[in-house]
């Protein structure tokens, strides 16, 4: 079973209409058939929200982080609060700028004890931190 076909249609839907609802949906079918933050296919390894950057305008994806860091705090499971860290680094990195949403910013102390209870994902906030240069 390939996880990355679970939220085809979801992904679609967040690509024409880029809500905090239907990022919520995307993540909640991806997410509900793997339990860990990247998959190996075999050729290659690639985060459980894979296709989220081709999805989105960078001005879409801006808009979204607030809604993928309050997603990331509703979270408890370690691998759960990783599986929002690739979604929210992706969203980083489709979104293609330094500038910090303020309602990004509000959360970022909150979802930085959060990343302390996962397993791997110090790295991936690192990443974070240091596109908005909070390193």
């Amino acid at each position: 079973m390939n996880p990355l076909e679970h939220g085809k249609e979801e992904l679609k839907e967040l690509s024409s209409n880029p809500s905090g609802e239907n990022l919520e949906r995307f993540f909640l079918k991806r997410t509900s058939v793997w339990d860990y933050p990247v998959i190996d296919l075999g050729v290659a390894t690639v985060g459980i929200c894979n296709g989220l950057v081709a999805a989105l305008k960078p001005h879409e994806a801006f808009s979204l982080l607030p809604y993928a860091g309050q997603l990331l705090l509703r979270e408890s499971d370690p691998y759960k609060i990783e599986q929002a860290l690739d979604m929210l680094s992706d969203l980083v990195t489709a979104a293609n700028t330094s500038e910090l949403p303020a309602e990004f910013g509000d959360l970022f102390n909150q979802i930085e004890k959060k990343v302390e209870v996962t397993h791997s994902g110090k790295g991936v906030w690192n990443y974070v931190k240091k596109n908005y240069r909070k390193t």
